[in-house]
């Protein structure tokens, strides 16, 4: 199978650093997922397959076994070896950046910490095994994270810092760590015939007040101060919330301020979604280039694109809906089937996506931005 001019068959998996798989036996089953998120994203695993015999034995066929994918000679990302099923040899690797789930959260003297360079620079001394801090800043979380006894894995301290900051990380396929905002600019697109997403507005919002307690001009802890940040942008309509962030103790204005822009970039005046799509050939560049689907974990990840659906058929004619644009939070390809997109926002509308954000909301409420 061919696509894009590239085929299918040249894409092989390293494993260690020194054995590509397809040299020990026939490489099936596999599957390539990339993540966009606030809790950490890059590749996120690999799942293949092994035609062996079943008194097989090989050292680079273990748990803790880097796994680093290539198409052609593009690295698609590194991932360490997290399942391994000898009866059947079917293997899943974890993506580099759930490393940070396993590692203390500590400084040089094994003290919690919450100091991103720190951290990291520790953790990497230890085996965590990504490429320096990247552009994480030499910054501790804010004070009312910091004092959350939750925060022991380098995972809870990153994640706090892009909660408070609205921003998202992951690692790079050469390994290094980032943060980074969502894409403003069109980066792909899908051609019209594309299904277009069910969409959802659970999470509109185009205005935000934020309560807090401003300990600058020494206002009474018992009273309450109030900022507001608000967008012209409103494609369905005004909607308003409040955020009540009393409980942080007393905070400078520029910090309430801070919140609530954050507060609105990731939870804004845009459309949310209720499910993924599966395309093919539709997925094209803004020039109208087909894309690789190998290379859209790469290309399309947390980049904005422009989505051209139809809502259905009638009489024989197509009927265009209206033109989305959405930013891709994930990527799933296996070859020969259809690459699977899914928009960051996504509404949760499964028992999955109702469990997941559950887990999100427990982070924010780790990190003391949401009550309990």
């Amino acid at each position: 199978m061919a696509w894009g001019g590239w085929v299918v068959s040249e894409t092989r998996i390293l494993l260690g650093g020194k054995v590509w798989a397809h040299g020990l036996g026939p490489v099936g089953g596999l599957e390539v997922a990339h993540l966009w998120s606030s809790t950490g994203g890059g590749l996120h695993y690999v799942k293949f397959s092994i035609a062996l015999p079943a008194d097989f034995s090989h050292h680079q066929l273990r748990r803790g076994i880097s796994a680093e994918v290539f198409h052609g000679p593009q690295s698609l990302g590194k991932s360490v070896m997290a399942d391994v099923d000898r009866a059947g040899w079917t293997f899943v690797a974890d993506g580099l950046f759930r490393r940070a789930e396993h590692f203390n959260a500590e400084d040089g003297t094994g003290a919690t910490s919450t100091n991103l360079q720190t951290i990291i620079t520790q953790a990497n001394l230890r085996g965590m095994g990504w490429t320096g801090f990247g552009n994480l800043p030499n910054v501790a979380v804010s004070v009312a994270a910091e004092g959350n006894n939750s925060l022991r894995k380098v995972a809870d301290v990153i994640n706090a810092y892009c909660t408070d900051t609205g921003q998202r990380w992951g690692v790079g396929v050469d390994g290094v760590p980032y943060v980074a905002t969502d894409g403003t600019d069109v980066a792909w697109t899908l051609r019209p015939g594309t299904p277009a997403l069910p969409t959802a507005d659970d999470d509109y919002v185009s205005r935000v007040t934020v309560r807090y307690v401003d300990g600058v001009t020494g206002t009474d802890p018992s009273s309450w101060d109030v900022v507001s940040a608000a967008t012209t942008s409103t494609p369905h309509g005004p909607r308003e919330t409040q955020e009540d962030i009393t409980d942080q103790g007393l905070l400078a204005t520029i910090d309430a301020q801070t919140y609530a822009d954050n507060y609105l970039a990731a939870n804004g005046a845009r459309t949310a979604f209720t499910a993924a799509v599966a395309v093919n050939t539709e997925l094209t560049t803004p020039a109208s280039t087909s894309m690789d689907p190998w290379s859209a974990g790469l290309l399309t990840l947390g980049k904005l694109g422009r989505h051209h659906g139809v809502l259905g058929s009638e009489g024989g004619q197509q009927r265009y809906g209206e033109t989305l644009q959405w930013v891709c939070g994930s990527t799933v390809y296996r070859p020969g089937e259809a690459l699977v997109m899914t928009p960051v926002d996504i509404a949760a509308r499964t028992v999955a996506q109702v469990i997941f954000s559950k887990s999100t909301l427990d982070l924010r409420k780790r990190a003391g931005l949401v009550d309990d």
